[in-house]
């Protein structure tokens, strides 16, 4: 095991944030280029909602799946095959105008994208362990750095997707994920020659010992009441955020007039006010509990969206700024749950960090679909304040979990007094 950063070593962390980039960049198109989509293949808001429900089958079984048995396999191969997968998928979608005529290929389109739920759910659960095991010394600062890569590519999504269509050709809703998928191919290249170069060096030179660790019951954490609790938690949360990234540039383009690219602009707002949370999050957490944390920023951000939804007209700069607001307060929350489900399962962190992976593909695909159908039959407005009462909910799901541990840990502070009481006798 490397002790130092060498130049590959280096080379294959920053590998490990292009990848989180690539997978940022392709899941956060497909609000911005919703309109689009939704004008080429001739669907509505349901349809358009349905395409990322089936992306999240895939991504659900394979979260399932490798939550019980990832830790068998060498996560640098996993990541590696994801990538491609990724890049298939998203390559396959960037072509398809090109070989079928406008208002075909739907059904097509819905295989891609199942291939690639598959491909980027692999990385986002096996490259926190990646990072991990590979960097023992450096984890505190890479991890956190590699998450943040994933909100820079979230971030950049809308402008990248206002940069690379053309409004007045429906047909151009292709070229983001055919370059998104150019791109996942370089980084999925590079990937894998540089981690087979360092294999030897790491815990995967030897997978039939890790192997022999891997026999046990990853699924026991969910006997517990409280990982349940976390789970729903996550789940509302996740639908508050993939919500908002899928239909929150068409929100505000139908409901508030704005243009292709302003719409968009707001997606980016958010996601900026995210990331820049992301780094100023540790100074929160050392200064307050995660969970008062998470009930305070949560309530503050569902506030903060609701009042940008419901702004009227002729108040862009107010909306800009409450939806920047939105996205800053809520920017460690992922952070945050993983840290709540860490510290209730010291001894199954694995397990309870696949909670939030769990969650954010079953919200993945539910709410897009709920969403739309919801838009098409009342508008966007109340699904949008919908989501809002989501993120607020989760609040006090974590609140509940939170009383429910002290209960818990009050009890057995009394049992144990008891108890000790008896000895004295004895």
């Amino acid at each position: 095991m490397k002790k130092k950063l060498d130049s590959m070593y280096l080379l294959f962390a920053c590998l490990c944030c292009g990848a989180f980039v690539v997978y940022a960049l392709y899941v956060n198109s497909f609000g911005p280029d919703a309109s689009l989509i939704m004008e080429y293949f001739n669907i509505t808001e349901s349809k358009h909602g349905l395409i990322i429900t089936v992306q999240s089958v895939g991504g659900l079984l394979t979260a399932v799946w490798l939550s019980l048995f990832g830790e068998r396999y060498n996560k640098i191969y996993v990541i590696s095959v994801c990538l491609a997968l990724l890049a298939a998928g998203s390559i396959l979608t960037g072509v398809l105008p090109a070989f079928l005529p406008h208002n075909s290929g739907y059904m097509l389109l819905l295989i891609f994208v199942l291939v690639s739920g598959i491909g980027y759910t692999g990385i986002d659960v096996m490259m926190n362990g990646v990072v991990t095991e590979i960097y023992p010394e450096h984890k505190s600062t890479i991890l956190p750095v590699a998450h943040a890569f994933y909100s820079t590519g979230a971030m950049a999504a809308p402008v990248f997707v206002a940069l690379t269509i053309d409004a007045a050709k429906p047909e151009t809703f292709s070229v983001p994920f055919l370059l998104i998928g150019i791109m996942s191919a370089v980084v999925c290249a590079f990937y894998a020659a540089t981690g087979r170069r360092i294999i030897p060096s790491t815990p995967y030179s030897d997978m039939g010992r890790s192997n022999a660790g891997a026999a046990g019951n990853p699924a026991e954490v969910f006997r517990d009441l409280k990982a349940w609790l976390i789970l729903c938690a996550c789940l509302l949360y996740f639908s508050f955020m993939y919500g908002l990234s899928v239909w929150m540039p068409t929100f505000f383009q139908q409901e508030k007039g704005m243009g292709q690219q302003l719409s968009g602009l707001m997606s980016t707002v958010f996601f900026l006010g995210a990331l820049l949370m992301r780094f100023a999050s540790p100074i929160f957490f050392r200064r307050m509990a995660v969970e008062r944390f998470y009930a305070v920023s949560g309530i503050l951000s569902a506030v903060c969206m609701s009042a940008a939804f419901a702004a009227g007209p002729g108040l862009e700069p107010l909306i800009i700024f409450l939806v920047f607001a939105g996205g800053f307060l809520q920017g460690a929350h992922t952070v945050a749950l993983v840290m709540i489900s860490c510290s209730e399962f010291p001894e199954r962190t694995a397990s309870a960090s696949a909670i939030t992976v769990l969650a954010f593909n079953l919200a993945a695909m539910i709410t897009p679909l709920a969403v739309g159908f919801l838009a098409e039959n009342h508008g966007f407005m109340l699904p949008m304040h919908i989501l809002a009462i989501c993120m607020a909910g989760s609040v006090l799901i974590i609140l509940a979990e939170r009383r429910l541990g002290e209960v818990k840990n009050g009890r057995q502070a009394s049992n144990d007094h008891v108890g000790d009481n008896g000895k004295r006798q004895i």
